[in-house]
């Protein structure tokens, strides 16, 4: 997960998925049944020694902290909805493999509905509030409810 999250941070959302990916459980390239996770769990490693009979072999925790951070490299880092003591800032690094995404936020007492659409290579980031462009990446506050359209 932590090269996931140094992707993101170089704008790599590509690299940050395929390396989500790898982490998974089912990863068909290291299936359960040779890495011996029970596929209900997100192991905090694999064994990495290409020379052993332990390579590839899940730790076989489950009381890991690896999903957590896997739900906020995707949330905060390759959807880009990051809470700030500002408000939720929109700075996405999605993979180029994903064209659009939605989510629902809650963040100090708002809702948001949160749709993200890629557009043309080096469009610039644009934010529609109800349908209204703010300037600036940060969500506004105070209100119940938020539609959010993210054009990047």
């Amino acid at each position: 997960m932590f090269k996931s999250y140094a992707d993101c941070t170089q704008g790599k959302g590509s690299a940050a998925l395929k390396e989500l990916i790898k982490n998974l459980p089912l990863n068909a390239k290291n299936p359960p049944s040779h890495n011996s996770q029970a596929p209900i769990f997100v192991p905090n490693y694999y064994f990495g020694l290409t020379d052993t009979c332990e390579f590839g072999v899940s730790s076989r925790h489950n009381s890991t902290g690896t999903a957590p951070w896997m739900l906020w490299i995707v949330v905060e880092n390759m959807l880009g909805i990051r809470a700030t003591p500002d408000g939720l800032k929109v700075a996405p690094c999605m993979p180029d493999e994903w064209d659009h995404a939605r989510l629902h936020r809650q963040f100090k007492g708002s809702n948001y509905e949160i749709e993200l659409r890629s557009g043309q290579p080096g469009a610039t980031l644009e934010i529609t509030v109800n349908g209204e462009a703010i300037s600036g990446t940060v969500l506004p506050t105070g209100a119940s409810h938020y539609k959010v359209a993210v054009l990047f």
